[in-house]
């Protein structure tokens, strides 16, 4: 049985109140999971994430219901769930992407999972990294992916583009490129897509700050920001030439991610931050539509002088089971988070739209088209790049970058990373 319930009525409570472990059974059998939403599979494909999960916990807990409890996701922030949290009614499963769930990696909120799994040898090296705490798993990474830069190779070949080296390009050849597009269309297709509407997606802006040489953190410290600094200042120009050379939309400040992914969608753009298992459902989205899709490469971010490499942004949804007063309960959301990672729904769900596995059963199974590799190419080649993604508190900063975009062509761009490193640097610190 699912019920897919929006509560619109506590997204009013703005702040998180961290639980007590829940007391009271909500029910036997029974399972709340407040999650983002179905996986969107590709043409073809029917079977969900969830159906497998139900059907293997089903195994050990015949009787099981699950009710599912849609995410308000139209800020990007985890509305919802800080709003069952304070309620005193936390889900017994989130299932959200890292840059939203990883602040419940928490040791007085999350479930220690070794001792309820037998299976977390089956991970990848290092996979479990993310969700570990002082040596407790507080969660599970699904299959994830990175992020490159993805090209529409049908409007760089209309416009005669064509860099040295795809895999060394500049950002003066990037800039080339912009200006061929402009030149040939005008206002109807852009080098590239910017947006500040909302914190949904910052990561894919964020990115550009790699190809300056600059970095948000620096050895994994989170209490404090890197990013104020020669490099980072040179990224908030770059978007400021974009803007007054007419090289992205005049309107890219007020635009949102859903925005962006459609221009590239529809071949409105040339070179866009982008991830491969996203490619599949907005191209049916724009099929469904009427339109039709076009060939494309993933290469990596172009480099300013003087950067070897660009770090490309890695990111996934991850697993976090609420600690429960009963074991009992706690044994049957373990169960069915266990079995929602499974080997089974890796395989049939995320490696099909291109996601890539952490699972070693699952890892050489699998065969992807070209793009797939090319994304595994960029990131042998240039590493990751950390934007802090699973720190406790990036969810609490990232309302801080769009609203410092907001600030480019009004205020000096010295004085936007200034004000931002200093509003970063005091939520992370706690002050």
């Amino acid at each position: 049985m699912k019920r897919f319930v929006f509560l619109a009525a506590l997204i009013a409570l703005a702040v998180v109140a961290w639980a007590e472990p829940v007391k009271e059974v909500p029910g036997a059998g029974k399972l709340t999971v407040l999650w983002s939403g179905l996986q969107a599979l590709p043409p073809g494909y029917t079977i969900q994430q969830s159906e497998i999960a139900e059907a293997l916990t089903r195994r050990a807990y015949p009787g099981v219901t699950v009710e599912y409890i849609l995410a308000d996701l139209s800020s990007g922030a985890d509305k919802t769930m800080r709003a069952m949290v304070a309620a005193g009614i936390p889900p017994s499963l989130y299932i959200d992407t890292f840059v939203r769930s990883a602040s419940y990696l928490r040791s007085d909120f999350a479930l220690d999972l070794r001792t309820y799994m037998d299976d977390l040898a089956d991970y990848v090296p290092g996979a479990l990294d993310v969700v570990t705490r002082n040596g407790a798993v507080l969660g599970l990474p699904q299959a994830g992916d990175a992020q490159a830069m993805a090209i529409n190779k049908e409007l760089v070949a209309a416009v005669g583009f064509a860099p040295r080296d795809w895999a060394t390009w500049t950002i003066d050849e990037f800039l080339d490129l912009a200006a061929r597009v402009k030149a040939k269309y005008g206002s109807a297709k852009y080098v590239t897509g910017l947006f500040a509407g909302n914190q949904s997606g910052d990561y894919l802006i964020r990115n550009w700050a790699a190809s300056f040489g600059a970095e948000f953190f620096k050895g994994g410290d989170y209490s404090k920001t890197a990013i104020n600094s020669p490099a980072g200042k040179a990224m908030l120009d770059f978007f400021l030439l974009l803007q007054t050379r007419g090289y992205v939309r005049p309107d890219w400040i007020t635009q949102v991610d859903d925005d962006y992914v459609i221009d590239w969608a529809t071949g409105k753009l040339a070179a866009v931050p982008f991830f491969f298992n996203w490619i599949e459902p907005y191209f049916k989205t724009v099929e469904d539509g009427g339109g039709k899709r076009f060939d494309y490469m993933f290469v990596p971010f172009p480099r300013a002088a003087g950067v070897s490499r660009v770090g490309a942004f890695y990111t996934g949804t991850g697993i976090v089971v609420t600690k429960h007063a009963d074991d009992a309960q706690n044994k049957l959301a373990a169960k069915y988070a266990q079995a929602y990672n499974s080997p089974e729904a890796q395989l049939q769900t995320w490696a099909v739209m291109g996601a890539r596995p952490n699972r070693i059963s699952v890892v050489n199974a699998i065969g992807k088209p070209i793009q797939y590799s090319q994304v595994t190419a960029v990131v042998a080649s240039n590493g990751l790049f950390d934007l802090g993604g699973t720190s406790p508190l990036y969810a609490a900063t990232r309302t801080l970058f769009p609203n410092a975009l907001q600030k480019i062509g009004k205020v000096p761009t010295a004085q936007i990373l200034a004000d931002y490193a200093a509003e970063m640097d005091k939520l992370l610190s706690g002050k």
